[in-house]
């Protein structure tokens, strides 16, 4: 029973698949609320266990293993939450590095991975539309592949062929973990997210910071890059502009940007041809560095081929794009130990709607 209650409040979860897409956001009366966890393990009894709790794309709460800390990304959430629940969701963490760490080496055992790196990558969410659960979510996957999840129009847990061969024994013995993790998407994962969504308003709305750059390839084709990181609320219109001026076909180029925050739409003009190329091992060095510090943001490129001899036209691939599918580029709460806490009077005047809330980055 103690390791069901524990797996209940587990459920939280991180890196489901490298190639799935993340949970998309929405409006104001659509919320998602989403939990993911990563278990690793390697050579020499290392294990870690990673957790991160989102709700509509804003990191709320994180926890590692190593240090054993539950991490408060929104300052009022303490208030709201309490300090008796949140004791118990850190317990609850502490007690599941004992499931899973027994889970992963009994798979390895049984997969004869005594040596080498194991992954465990999980995620649960659900959904809200008006206070209404909609959708609930599950995922579980093993050393990068997804083999079991829950079917929400069927109602039942799915795996895969080769899942039900490797993993056939464990679900066997171990349902109970299933049991519970459909209570949590069910249950208890609405129930959190009703008891923190009527102070959602207490966000503070914050402009995007806006990097164009560009690359001069070698086969004489340019990239221009337009980056929005850091904004809040997450909906954003990127598209790019030209005004051609005069000879100078690779100026004029413009990335315009669209949020609440700001009154009208901005233009950031794209950098003209520089008269000296950095050499390419420090472009890369560069370029490497920029993905590492600039990557939980949203970004729209656009592609140029230069004119030839015979005349050539120019081809402009130019997007739109929002960031509803960006969960990283949600700025984090300013810390406000005074804030007064007080439920949103559903949706207050003059709240407009976010520019762009369509479609996915």
């Amino acid at each position: 029973m103690e390791a069901q209650r524990r797996l209940g409040c587990l459920t939280s979860f991180f890196w489901l698949l490298l190639g799935s897409p993340s949970l998309p956001q929405a409006p104001e009366d659509h919320h998602i609320g989403a939990m993911y966890l990563t278990a690793v393990r390697g050579d020499d009894s290392f294990f870690e266990l990673t957790a991160v709790i989102m709700l509509d794309g804003q990191q709320m709460a994180s926890y590692n293993s190593t240090d054993r800390k539950l991490v408060l990304n929104v300052n009022w959430l303490y208030q709201v939450v309490g300090r008796k629940l949140i004791q118990e969701k850190k317990a609850d963490l502490e007690g599941s590095e004992r499931d899973f760490r027994w889970g992963m080496e009994n798979w390895a055992w049984y997969h004869n991975h005594s040596r080498g790196t194991q992954m465990v990558q999980q995620i649960l969410a659900c959904e809200l539309n008006r206070g209404v659960q909609v959708v609930s979510r599950f995922r579980f996957a093993y050393q990068g592949q997804e083999v079991l999840w829950l079917d929400e129009l069927k109602g039942t847990w799915e795996a895969t062929g080769p899942a039900k061969k490797q993993f056939g024994h464990f679900l066997e013995e171990r349902v109970y973990w299933f049991q519970e993790a459909e209570r949590f998407v069910r249950e208890e994962c609405p129930f959190l997210m009703k008891m923190v969504l009527p102070f959602w308003h207490l966000r503070v709305p914050t402009p995007p910071e806006v990097t164009v750059t560009r690359h001069d390839a070698k086969d004489g084709s340019v990239i221009f890059t337009c980056l929005a990181t850091g904004f809040y609320p997450s909906s954003i219109l990127l598209r790019w502009t030209l005004e051609v001026r005069g000879e100078a076909a690779d100026t004029g180029y413009a990335c315009v940007v669209e949020h609440t925050t700001l009154d009208v739409p901005v233009f950031y003009p794209a950098p003209e041809k520089p008269s000296w190329l950095m050499p390419r091992d420090q472009a890369l060095g560069v370029g490497a560095a920029a993905v590492l510090v600039l990557s939980p943001a949203v970004g729209v490129i656009l592609w140029k081929k230069k004119k030839t001899d015979s005349g050539e036209q120019i081809a402009v691939s130019e997007q739109e794009m929002t960031s509803l599918d960006c969960p990283e580029v949600c700025p984090q709460e300013p810390t406000n130990p005074g804030v007064s806490l007080s439920p949103d009077p559903s949706t207050e005047a003059g709240q407009s709607t976010p520019v762009g809330d369509r479609g996915n980055c």
